[in-house]
């Protein structure tokens, strides 16, 4: 007999579920998440190898729009099934895929997938907000070693009163009454990730939405922590294997790269704005000299340089 277990919040005036053991029993983890009339279903599984002669990390995100899900068939009598992805399903993916990345173990080489598939769109709540809830807390609830749970909110800002709206629709972007569209997801105690589109808001506007919106996503990230400690699996031990081993010099680099823009991020990135990318581009060029300064004054060779100079982004 299933073991189905569900757990509900009211969250931004509509009832958020996520439900575990009824689908995809066989995979490292799964869970429904419905939001409003939006369901969606995910599904983790991990290889039980680990992949030869790769120098990265082998995470898949697939995001699986179904015709059924908005309640359509497709017109021709022979061909019945989904084609290619569309242009929404793949942003979809890349959308769930940079929140849900950075908190993974870079040094896992097994194949990690993460499969969103639509069971049902109501066309108003976003399925790929609801999608990334539920990739966070499937990876939460495995055994995978994942530095979660987040949670994830589109936040819109009314055009006449200038009041933010959580799970801002579709609908009151294309209209006009929200002037803002901003997808914020982050922990409990940190941002992750920012996409955002808007019609010429001010700095302060923008910045103030996603403070706003990381105060909202707390709900969220509380619910599926419960969860976890209801039903979720102890998390594994990532293997150390010999050729991802770092060398002290190069781990010494990383650590000082990293501290160095953290002491220095005020007088260098944020001293002003950067519009165009090549003030951007000139900026992170000005970053990487002053960092390859200050790691030969701490005396680590330039071979060993490079290991943190690589982990400046873009």
């Amino acid at each position: 007999m299933l073991d189905i277990k569900s757990w509900s919040i009211q969250w931004a005036g509509r009832t958020l579920t996520i439900e575990v053991g009824r689908f995809a029993l066989q995979s490292n983890s799964a869970c429904t998440v419905r939001y409003g009339n939006t369901e969606i279903l995910v599904t983790v599984v991990k290889s039980e190898s680990i992949r030869d002669g790769i120098d990265y990390f082998p995470l898949m995100v697939d995001f699986e729009e179904k015709m059924y899900a908005a309640g359509r068939i497709k017109g021709s009598r022979f061909i019945k099934r989904e084609g290619r992805p569309s242009d929404d399903a793949i942003l979809s993916g890349r959308l769930i895929d940079r929140a849900i990345r950075p908190l993974f173990d870079e040094s896992v080489r097994n194949d990690v997938q993460v499969v969103i598939t639509a069971l049902a769109v109501d066309g108003e709540n976003d399925a790929a907000i609801v999608g990334l809830i539920g990739a966070s807390c499937a990876l939460t609830l495995s055994k995978i070693k994942w530095n979660g749970p987040i949670g994830a909110a589109r936040i819109g800002c009314k055009k006449d009163t200038g009041e933010f709206i959580l799970g801002v629709t579709s609908k009151q972007i294309k209209s006009g009454e929200s002037m803002l569209d901003l997808v914020v997801a982050g922990t409990a105690d940190k941002l992750i990730m920012v996409e955002a589109g808007a019609k010429e808001i001010k700095n302060d506007v923008a910045y103030n939405a996603i403070e706003w919106g990381c105060e909202q996503l707390q709900p969220v990230v509380e619910l599926i922590k419960k969860i976890q400690k209801e039903v979720g699996q102890e998390k594994e031990i990532v293997p150390v294997l010999d050729d991802d081993v770092a060398d002290d010099m190069e781990e010494q680099a990383r650590q000082e790269t990293k501290q160095f823009i953290i002491d220095n991020a005020d007088n260098m990135i944020f001293n002003n704005v950067k519009i165009s990318r090549k003030e951007r581009n000139i900026m992170i060029d000005e970053v990487k000299e002053a960092v390859k300064v200050h790691l030969t004054q701490k005396g680590i060779e330039e071979d060993a340089q490079n290991a943190g100079l690589k982990n400046i982004k873009e």
